[in-house]
């Protein structure tokens, strides 16, 4: 059995573990980039003191980029502390950590 097997496999029998972690992804990518997208909006350079505005959301998009990779790493943090058996199980069969890891 191949590894991508392993893992899409896995995937599919374990969905209730994942949906949290695929939430987290999704939504993150989805926010990032609705409001980079609000930064090269043209309405929003015709606005009054144009260019504190722009600063201001270019610091907003760096907060928010922050924001994003804590909630990341924390939903990554809760996935792994769900899998931590598994990854045992997967450790004891043969596989190396780094992979273990990513089939988890």
């Amino acid at each position: 059995m191949f590894i991508h097997q392993l893992i899409f496999r896995n995937i599919k029998r374990n969905l209730r573990h994942y949906y949290l972690y695929f939430f987290a992804l999704v939504c993150s990518t989805a926010l990032y980039f609705a409001f980079v997208t609000l930064q090269y909006e043209a309405a929003a350079g015709e606005l009054d003191d144009s260019f504190k505005v722009q600063a201001g959301i270019e610091v907003a998009s760096y907060l928010l980029v922050f924001i994003v990779t804590v909630f990341l790493l924390y939903a990554n943090g809760l996935f792994l502390k769900r899998r931590t058996k598994e990854i045992g199980l997967y450790q004891l069969a043969g596989m190396t950590k780094g992979k273990s890891v990513f089939c988890s």
